[in-house]
């Protein structure tokens, strides 16, 4: 055999064996990302409520330090949501508009509070709209409430008043998400409520515990002001 034969059979072997190297580490690559990727888009999820908690409560906090810090404003001006109100409809977007206004200004213009999982961020006051707005808001309730009341509910919870599950019975959340039509499925569909209690502490209600008790535990049946 020649050397010229040895030398292009040597090489097309060391060719072949690269190509498998090559071949072993592109599946290894592949494999570690079917493993890892459920696990990384996990954790952004988790990430994603807990903002989403942390802006409910960052909300509820700017309320509750014009209820307890005197302020140039007439006494009738009531920074907690009222379902009948001279100064804004009965909806939580109107009600986040008024105060963000500079007619008050107990909010400030952070649009990214507001925003969420698949709901889009407003740039500014004028353009901020119903769809730019995750957060449903019980009306009527105020810091002499329950602490464990609902304040802040997002609004896949796809309700207009809380349930008195105790004298109802009803205890199953009805129109979660995608099972109402032409409801709201963002920010978490049927997976997940987010609530703001009026105490200042905040919860994330998943599939085992989305029921009213967990929700509305003092079994009140106020309105709820949707976006």
């Amino acid at each position: 055999m020649s050397n010229l034969f040895r030398i292009s059979v040597y090489q097309s072997s060391n060719t072949f064996i690269r190509f498998v190297q090559f071949l072993i580490l592109l599946l290894s690559v592949v494999m570690l990302g079917v493993v890892f990727y459920p696990v990384v888009q996990i954790h952004s999820l988790g990430t994603q409520r807990t903002r989403m908690l942390s802006n409910g409560r960052a909300i509820h906090q700017a309320i509750l330090s014009y209820n307890l810090t005197p302020v140039a404003y007439p006494s009738s001006l009531d920074p907690w949501p009222l379902k009948e109100s001279e100064y804004y409809e009965a909806n939580s977007t109107a009600y986040f508009q008024w105060l963000m206004s500079s007619e008050v200004e107990w909010l400030p213009e952070d649009f990214g509070l507001f925003s969420g999982a698949d709901v889009p961020q407003a740039n500014s006051l004028e353009n901020f709209q119903s769809e730019n707005n995750a957060w449903s808001v019980v009306s009527d309730v105020s810091i002499d409430s329950a602490s464990q009341t609902p304040f802040l509910v997002t609004r896949n919870l796809n309700e207009s008043r809380l349930v008195d599950w105790q004298d109802s019975g009803q205890n199953r959340f009805e129109n979660l998400g995608s099972g109402k039509p032409g409801g709201y499925v963002t920010p978490y569909d049927r997976e997940y409520v987010i609530v703001i209690n009026i105490g200042g502490g905040g919860h994330v209600l998943s599939k085992r515990n989305l029921n009213w008790e967990n929700l509305n535990p003092a079994s009140i049946d106020n309105v709820i002001m949707e976006p």
